[in-house]
């Protein structure tokens, strides 16, 4: 049997080792907080970088739609001239309709129209 001294001090010994591996634990989780925390910012920097670049790709676009839809309106009536224009105006409405399925894009359309 073990005297009462040596099992304080093996009760002892394995607290502190319980206690510098939960310290450890604290560490370690608090490490991968900052790192969750740092690529949560990164990504969330490289979605509004990548929404700018989508949205000045289509004020693009869309400017060129408006060019050829000022084009097409120049072109006497005719019923091929009113096939062209309803196709581009439902071209542009679909493609708005599947920008518009993306989470938090806000394209502000308001002011390429």
């Amino acid at each position: 049997p073990f005297t009462r001294r040596e099992v304080l001090q093996a009760v002892e010994t394995r607290l502190q080792r319980q206690s510098a591996q939960q310290q450890t634990e604290r560490t370690q989780v608090q490490t991968l907080q900052q790192e969750i925390e740092s690529l949560r910012t990164s990504l969330s920097e490289e979605q509004k970088a990548l929404f700018q670049s989508i949205r000045t790709r289509l004020k693009e676009t869309i400017a060129r739609l408006n060019i050829a839809n000022s084009i097409l309106k120049t072109l006497p009536p005719s019923e091929q001239r009113e096939r062209s224009i309803s196709l581009l105006h439902n071209v542009c409405a679909a493609e708005v309709k599947l920008l518009m399925q993306i989470p938090n894009f806000d394209p502000a359309f308001d002011d390429l129209w």
